[in-house]
């Protein structure tokens, strides 16, 4: 994600996001057996993308819409994902897929309310 311009990104969540920004979650869900002799982990991560304070403007939604567009230079679908072929992370995986979002959402934190988005993100990992 941090290939597209503009977007600060953040292995965890930063204690004041910065606008916008993208940043992983916790796990959803982990499968520690998705082959034999626990030759694969199967992780599925959060990854949010927070665009704007509070209540979602116009503009806010437009920007929405460009990372959560399956193509172009904002989409984090293709960041993430690519080109065609097995996706690696430099090696640091097998493979991953952005699966889809949840919904455009005001996410409340101890530091304020945010616009954005929830991507769910499939990882696969060698045992």
């Amino acid at each position: 994600m941090a290939t597209i311009t503009g977007l600060q990104t953040f292995a965890y969540m930063p204690a004041q996001p910065p606008l916008p920004c993208a940043f992983v979650g916790g796990p959803r869900e982990v499968t520690y057996h998705a082959a034999m002799n626990t030759g694969l982990n199967e992780w599925r991560l959060s990854v949010w993308v927070l665009v704007s304070n509070a209540t979602p403007t116009v503009e806010s939604q437009a920007d929405l819409d460009e990372y959560v567009s399956p193509t172009g230079t904002r989409s984090i679908r293709a960041a993430v994902e690519g080109t065609a072929g097995t996706q690696t992370l430099a090696g640091v995986v097998s493979d991953v897929v952005v699966e889809g979002i949840e919904a455009y959402a005001l996410y409340v934190t101890e530091t304020g309310s945010y616009f954005g988005a929830e991507f769910t993100v499939r990882v696969f990992a060698g045992a």
